[in-house]
């Protein structure tokens, strides 16, 4: 019920229906906004908008993003509301907060076998050993969550506001998963992802495969199933992606391995013959699924192929959509392809086939060294252009993706040998800080000026893409 307006403030109402419930403290309002005009001040709590709670950003931002909104505060020990007009239709309604998601991050309550953070040696910052696991994340920002920390609300919401979510699946089967995620409780997100997937929610799923443990009849079993579910009304499956595991030379370090469960125990690299089998039994679905449902929708990704010693497949294979292209599915069909695309666009500009390239160098793993050389013998790239191949050292030999290449081991490698003026590093090896920040820094806490002056050669950052890249080296 409302109440008469006095200390100032908007319309006070009744505090009952929010006992219990601080709300979001307001840490800024824009002059001018919505807000400001409707009387919020900074320090203020918001409690709803539109008589929906909310909780954190995603509660805010579709809830804010109606036309009329009538925002329920409380100020001091009172609650009050004011009616704003939104008349852009826009979340943003002048309102500022403390925290990202206006609330904690979930942090991954999971001890996967094959979780690269708990294969980190000691000593790095702190931030890199934080492993979330949230599903507002995945949607804001594309991570990968396991399921495993949902509550009902959060299933509600995530079906009725139509959340897209990744999901780190990795197997079907309740006990297998359970212990591959080292929670008991993991073999429920399977039901979970089920639900979302017939409430027509768009998945994005990930499987990382692990040799003898969910590969083989496993692997079978978890396509048939995941088929199965594509033939479901409104099924809101995208696309699955599987992914080998990666084992750094940290993996059993203060005793990590000790209390996995037996059959989980034995996690190691993909052989070239176990490589080809994977593929093989993936496209035996995807080919179905493509025949059936119009879409392949599931997908090794590059490095599998690399491990089989296979080429990649032709661009139409993963087009038009790339859904799983940021994990490592058809990254390099497409870097190709852009690279050729802006050679003919060269040609076309009257270049002929006379392209001059520059006298500069490619740092990158030694994965990627395979495929540029390949591409460079097929593009015909002078010799002028000198690949890098730089071996990890720092995680282990068995890691050889360039996102993965630390400072360390560049300046190690690389400060005796004959280096052209320029370096050229992909922006994946750097860490990825979020919400816009220049990428700077290795891994190993090395920025790039630090390794240019170790190595006292000019050092550029290049896009993961194909046109930068050939303009990078191209003549003007």
């Amino acid at each position: 019920m409302k109440l008469k307006n006095i200390f100032g403030l908007g319309t006070v109402v009744s505090a009952k229906k929010y006992d219990g419930f601080c709300g979001i403290l307001i840490t800024d309002v824009i002059s001018g906004s919505p807000s400001d005009k409707g009387g919020l001040l900074r320090g203020d709590f918001l409690l709803s908008v539109n008589d929906t709670e909310i909780r954190d950003l995603l509660d805010y931002k579709f809830a804010a993003a109606d036309e009329s909104l009538e925002i329920v505060y409380r100020r001091g020990d009172k609650v009050c509301s004011a009616t704003l007009r939104n008349n852009g239709n826009s979340d943003d309604i002048g309102l500022s907060f403390g925290d990202y998601l206006m609330d904690k991050t979930r942090r991954c309550q999971n001890r996967c076998i094959f979780c690269f953070i708990d294969r980190l040696p000691t000593g790095l910052r702190d931030t890199l050993y934080f492993k979330d696991d949230d599903d507002r994340l995945s949607f804001l920002q594309g991570n990968y969550v396991t399921l495993t920390n949902l509550s009902r609300r959060d299933i509600d919401r995530i079906i009725s506001m139509r959340l897209s979510v990744n999901v780190s699946l990795h197997t079907v089967n309740p006990e297998l998963r359970a212990d591959m995620l080292g929670n008991k409780h993991g073999g429920e997100g399977i039901a979970i992802l089920n639900e979302l997937a017939k409430s027509g929610v768009t998945l994005n799923i990930q499987n990382v495969l692990c040799p003898e443990i969910n590969d083989g009849e496993e692997l079978e079993r978890t396509l048939r199933e995941l088929t199965a579910l594509l033939g479901e009304p409104d099924c809101g499956v995208e696309s699955v992606a599987f992914v080998p595991v990666g084992v750094t030379k940290h993996y059993n370090e203060n005793g990590k391995v000790a209390d996995m469960p037996e059959n989980c125990k034995r996690v190691r690299i993909y052989k070239q013959s176990e490589a080809t089998a994977v593929i093989d039994i993936i496209d035996k679905y995807g080919d179905s699924a493509l025949d059936k449902y119009g879409s392949r929708t599931f997908y090794p990704s590059d490095e599998f192929f690399v491990l089989a010693e296979r080429d990649i497949p032709i661009y139409e294979y993963y087009s038009p959509f790339f859904e799983q292209y940021e994990n490592g599915v058809g990254m390099w069909r497409c870097f190709e392809y852009e690279f050729q695309s802006a050679l003919l666009s060269a040609f076309d500009n009257g270049q002929n086939d006379n392209v001059k390239y520059k006298n500069v160098g490619l740092v990158t793993g030694e994965s990627a060294a395979v495929l540029f050389r390949r591409m460079f013998d097929l593009f015909v790239v002078s010799d002028s252009v000198k690949i890098f191949a730089v071996r990890n050292d720092f995680f282990g030999n068995d890691i050889n993706v360039a996102g993965l290449i630390c400072g360390s081991d560049i300046v190690a490698q690389l400060v005796n040998q004959d280096l052209p003026d320029m370096l050229l590093i992909p922006e994946s090896m750097l860490r990825n800080e979020g919400n816009g920040i220049t990428r700077t820094t290795f891994l190993d806490d090395m920025t790039v000026d630090e390794v240019s002056t170790k190595l006292g050669r000019l050092i550029s950052v290049l896009p993961v893409d194909g046109t930068g890249f050939f303009r990078a080296i191209a003549e003007s």
